[in-house]
């Protein structure tokens, strides 16, 4: 309930979490940034939106979270490929 609004005030005006430079932080939230678009939170906090973009556009992020993950990996896991994904992060 308190997290959406919580992370949309903390981003701000700033590009990524922790200022004009991306970290870490950005890879890890990016995960639950890019799940919250999937649940709708993007019409409501269009800065999420915004972020997420800016770190779709990032060769990391996409490295990170292909474009595949979230139809490959979905928990428990059991799709096959799932694991070549994740082999080609490393």
């Amino acid at each position: 309930d308190h997290f959406v609004p919580f992370l949309s005030r903390e981003l701000g005006a700033k590009p990524f979490l922790l200022g004009d430079a991306l970290t870490a932080a950005d890879l890890v939230m990016g995960w639950e940034v890019m799940l919250l678009g999937k649940v709708g939170f993007w019409k409501e906090y269009p800065a999420l939106k915004a972020y997420h973009d800016r770190l779709a556009g990032r060769p990391s992020f996409r490295r990170t979270y292909p474009k595949d993950i979230h139809s490959l990996c979905i928990w428990p896991h059991t799709d096959h490929r799932c694991p070549e994904l994740h082999r080609g992060l490393l």
